[in-house]
């Protein structure tokens, strides 16, 4: 799972990457790294599960279990997040080329 100030080198990475790039490339490069960053969490999010559900009543495995389930699900909303941003940066470049006619 990625640091907060990993994700933010990961972004403005991104940003830099998709200079002079179309719309629709943009959007489907976010699209693809979100689709492998909320893949991998959620294949975890599963094995957890099976894992609190063979446990039991074990109250140490169940707070370790759920602390794995509460840092994937911010994985899984923090990968959300930055496809927003890059559609919402993709979006504004597109609105920009089509009222200078460029789009």
């Amino acid at each position: 799972m990625s640091s907060p100030d990993s994700q933010a080198a990961t972004d403005s990475g991104a940003s830099e990457a998709h200079a002079g790039v179309t719309h629709g490339d943009a959007v489907l490069c976010a699209a693809r790294r979100a689709a492998h960053d909320i893949a991998s969490p959620l294949g975890g999010l599963r094995n957890v599960v099976e894992l609190l559900r063979r446990t039991g009543d074990d109250p140490v495995a169940r707070e370790k279990y759920l602390g794995m389930l509460d840092r994937a699900a911010d994985q899984i909303q923090a990968s959300t997040a930055a496809l927003a941003r890059v559609v919402a940066v993709a979006d504004e470049e597109r609105d920009a080329a089509r009222r200078t006619g460029a789009g």
